[in-house]
């Protein structure tokens, strides 16, 4: 096995062995992300630019709960953006097979860099979720993809009110690939790392290339949608008390404005 660093006390942990890249997120209790997490990540999957499989997971209850709030608000914004952007492009263009293993929550960037890879294992306890506009923002990977998975109806209710949702709706969406039994979860996302590794790295690549284009091109409407965040969300009052709020342990007082 190749690892990149010592693993005490890092926020992010990668390493590779046989053709498998893993990353795993280790920031204690709720595997927060922080813009140097994922400039670390992008710079990580870059790295395994010649995995087969890349393995996307998590220690703790916890996927994820999301961006650093904090980060969130200015003068971070547009620096917090570039970063997840970062990741979305390292992942568009890794030629392997990228695996999302979730058991527990996932919510907010957590959520959508789930959604972002190629194939997600969850476990029948694990819940998905953006609540980014109850803190005054949104979910730009998300406003793209749900409302393609779960239809604009759907989508648009999920985002405005932030509810979870279970493994098994977001199986019936298309945003998870397997759900599998908690108690069985570990040797699930073996098992289906596995199967991806034993595969021609070539024809995985070729499947993924032609299941985006039968699916549609995804960057030029995030492009569009993070623009929106940046140049008219985060100038709003209300971004700003919404994000404030949070971080204040207090409810938003909106000036729909």
């Amino acid at each position: 096995m190749i690892d990149t660093g010592p693993m005490e006390g890092r926020m992010l942990k990668h390493g590779f062995t046989d053709g498998v890249a893993t990353i795993t997120i280790a920031n204690p209790p709720v595997n927060v992300l922080t813009v140097a997490m994922l400039r670390e990540m992008a710079a990580a999957i870059r790295e395994s630019a010649r995995a087969k499989v890349l393995l996307v997971t998590s220690e703790g209850d916890v996927f994820s709960a999301g961006v650093d709030v904090g980060e969130h608000r200015e003068p971070h914004a547009a620096e917090m953006i570039a970063s997840f952007r970062a990741v979305f492009d390292a992942l568009m263009e890794f030629e392997g097979i990228a695996v999302a293993a979730v058991d527990g929550v996932a919510l907010g960037g957590g959520c959508e860099l789930a959604c972002l890879c190629d194939v997600v294992v969850a476990s029948d306890r694990a819940e998905f979720g953006q609540p980014e506009s109850q803190v005054g923002v949104l979910p730009p990977v998300a406003s793209v993809l749900w409302p393609r998975a779960f239809g604009y109806g759907r989508a648009i209710d999920l985002l405005l009110t932030g509810a979870r949702v279970g493994a098994h709706e977001m199986h019936d969406a298309g945003l998870v690939s397997r759900v599998v039994p908690h108690a069985r979860f570990d040797a699930a996302v073996a098992e289906t790392v596995e199967r991806y590794r034993a595969m021609s790295r070539v024809v995985a690549s070729h499947v993924k290339r032609a299941c985006r284009i039968g699916a549609g091109e995804v960057g030029a409407a995030l492009k569009q949608v993070e623009a929106l965040y940046l140049n008219s969300l985060m100038k709003s009052k209300d971004a700003d008390e919404g994000l404030r709020a949070f971080l204040e342990k207090r409810a938003p007082k909106w000036k729909d404005q």
